[in-house]
């Protein structure tokens, strides 16, 4: 997977969103998902609508790529539902886009400018209901191996 979705930042991430839970189990519950389905959109927004369904008093974040998380207005234009657009017939969803004014990503060996992401460059907001602007992004390191990724989170 060359498109920095398993980044060790990334595990860092998730460990510490581990500890917050530790700490606050009354407060917090992480859920991860994932679709079989065809219309993989779908079967993410069909997980998160059965846990939201049986647990009406939570509120969730959901933490996804931008291709997943943007609000499509023209489908045509996009070609398909995303699961934001899904769930908004159920809940009320609000999305953010992350946009670093400096940082690296390291994928393959390479240091890629993150402000240099076409993500990053085009103006993403007609698909997002707010833009959250972070100065400097950390160094970002892709792990290639799956395993690996799963020794970290021990």
């Amino acid at each position: 997977d060359s498109d920095s979705r398993c980044t060790i930042e990334h595990i860092h991430l998730l460990k510490w969103i581990r500890e917050v839970v530790r700490e606050n189990s009354a407060l917090v519950d992480i859920h991860c998902f994932d679709s079989t389905l065809s219309d993989y959109e779908k079967g993410m927004a069909n997980s998160l609508i059965d846990y939201a369904e049986n647990h009406l008093e939570r509120k969730i974040l959901i933490i996804a790529g931008n291709a997943h998380a943007r609000k499509i207005k023209n489908i045509t234009q996009y070609g398909h539902l995303t699961f934001p657009m899904y769930l908004e017939k159920e809940f009320l969803v609000y999305t953010i886009f992350i946009k670093y004014s400096q940082g690296s990503l390291i994928i393959d060996g390479v240091d890629i400018d993150i402000t240099q992401l076409s993500s990053q460059q085009e103006d993403l907001s007609n698909y997002f209901d707010g833009i959250t602007y972070i100065p400097v992004a950390t160094p970002a390191n892709q792990i290639k191996d799956l395993t690996m990724a799963l020794n970290l989170l021990k």
